[in-house]
């Protein structure tokens, strides 16, 4: 036998050896136990997460109960009705006559008279005044300002307008009984060319009363002279 056989049936000597000293295969599996600790081993952290999972079960569950009673519609509130203001009704309008004035009037179309006119002159120039009282029965009044003067032929207006004489500034006057006032009328009758009969003016006081009184008669004048417009006061006091 060569050294090649005889390692060779070593080889194979020992192999059987081996194989002899193994157990049976059925006796090998029957014997075989799974390992004691492994439940032991793994007890205690599925019982932890157990335990873990129910309390977060729990507290999910609490969560959801608050927020749900969180979320629940709450009763509601009683509030005060606000009051509607009871409308102010408008002021009842005064029954009867209305309240006197606390003081005169203005004077109106029938409280005043003219007396008799007074004539005056002048280089020319005539006056005429015009005095004023309270008619009879007439309440006391004011009379304030420039009367208008229009001077007339036989009932026909001249045109010839009176101005107002800024000398005599208007002030209120009160007219009472037994006061007296005056319109003053003045125009240069003996330098105008016209040849006119000036027989009436007609005056018309503040306050609309209209008075005639007689007018300055017939006009005349020297060759080449330019007459003037008549002129007129206000109502002055005497």
């Amino acid at each position: 036998m060569s050294d090649h056989d005889d390692l060779h049936q070593r080889l194979s000597d020992a192999g059987r050896r081996w194989r002899e000293g193994l157990p049976p295969a059925t006796e090998a599996v029957r014997h075989v136990a799974p390992p004691q600790r492994g439940p032991r081993r793994w007890t205690v952290p599925v019982a932890a997460a157990a335990a873990a999972a129910a309390v977060a079960a729990i507290a999910g569950a609490s969560v959801v109960l608050r927020s749900g009673d969180d979320q629940s519609p709450k009763p509601p509130v009683a509030t005060q009705p606000t009051p509607t203001p009871t409308p102010t009704p408008p002021p009842t309008p005064p029954t009867g006559p209305p309240p006197s004035p606390t003081g005169p009037v203005a004077c109106g179309p029938d409280d005043l008279v003219a007396g008799a006119p007074q004539t005056e002159g002048a280089a020319g120039t005539a006056v005429i005044i015009v005095p004023l009282t309270l008619a009879a029965g007439a309440e006391p009044c004011t009379i304030e300002g420039y009367p208008d003067v229009a001077l007339l032929q036989h009932g026909t207006d001249l045109g010839l307008t009176g101005t107002h004489n800024t000398a005599f500034p208007p002030s209120r006057i009160r007219m009472a009984p037994g006061a007296t006032a005056d319109v003053s009328i003045g125009w240069a009758v003996s330098h105008y060319c016209g040849n006119v009969d000036n027989d009436q003016i007609r005056i018309t006081l503040p306050g609309g009363q209209i008075l005639t009184v007689p007018g300055f008669g017939q006009s005349s004048c020297s060759p080449g002279e330019q007459g003037s417009p008549p002129w007129v006061t206000s109502v002055t006091r005497q």
